[in-house]
C-alpha cells in the first residue's frame, strides 16, 4: 500500500503537517470478514482497508481529519486526496474533518 493512493495521502498530510505546530497520526488495519484471504509462507492475513487518523495542531486550532482506504489494486491507482472541513469521499478515500 506504499503506492497509489496511501502515497497520495501520506504526501498530504505530509503537507499539512508543514503548516502545523504538531500533528499525532493513528494507521492501522481493518477486516471486514471474520476469514480474510493469507499469503505468503507465514500465512499473513491480508487487510480489506487501511485507516489513518491525523489530529493536526494549530495554535489553539485543532482539526482531526481521518482517511478509510481500501486494499484494492482499483483504489491504488485513482484518488484524489483532498481534505475539507466537512465529510466528504473522493474515490474511495473518506476524509472527515471534526472541528473542535
Amino acid at each position: 500500500m506504499n503506492a497509489g493512493s496511501w502515497q497520495k495521502l501520506e504526501a498530504k498530510l505530509r503537507s499539512i503537517a508543514q503548516s502545523a505546530d504538531s500533528v499525532i497520526i493513528f494507521t492501522g488495519v481493518l477486516f471486514e470478514s471474520d476469514s480474510p484471504a493469507f499469503i505468503g509462507a507465514s500465512r499473513v492475513a491480508v487487510p480489506s482497508a487501511l485507516f489513518k487518523v491525523a489530529l493536526v495542531l494549530r495554535g489553539s486550532e485543532k482539526t482531526m481529519y481521518a482517511a478509510i482506504v481500501p486494499n484494492s489494486e482499483n483504489v491504488r491507482q485513482s484518488l484524489d486526496a483532498t481534505p475539507s472541513p466537512s465529510t466528504r469521499s473522493k474515490g474511495a478515500l473518506t476524509w472527515i474533518s471534526f472541528p473542535t
